[in-house]
């Protein structure tokens, strides 16, 4: 994994973190740029975006779902619910302090939507 990659994948991190703990609505560009130890203007650089944080952090977690398999691109956003799920179970997961596997927790999401 590229440097910028892995930076990418802290800031993400990072975020989920910061909103399970503060909430969305709470956190902002700035304590993740501090957490991270990045400049605000480097996250605009590694997600290209002023304005669409949340949405651009939802296409993250979408896309992560995408990579493993679980979900696939066509039915992302009629999926919209397990997408908002998973980030609950996300954050439920941070909060504990309990080491995730964000495999795991896309594929059990999914699975207990679809019994």
């Amino acid at each position: 994994m590229s440097k910028d990659n892995k930076t990418h994948q802290r800031i993400v991190d990072v975020a989920f973190q910061l909103f399970a703990e503060h909430g969305i609505e709470k956190t902002s560009l700035t304590m993740i740029a501090t957490e991270v130890g990045i400049t605000k203007p480097a996250i605009y650089y590694h997600f290209a975006f002023r304005g669409t944080s949340y949405r651009n952090w939802v296409e993250a977690i979408a896309e992560r779902g995408i990579e493993f398999g679980v979900v696939t691109p066509d039915r992302v956003v009629a999926n919209a619910h397990i997408l908002a799920l998973v980030v609950d179970n996300i954050s439920n997961y941070m909060l504990m302090g309990i080491e995730l596997d964000q495999r795991d927790i896309w594929t059990e999401t999914v699975r207990s939507v679809r019994k």
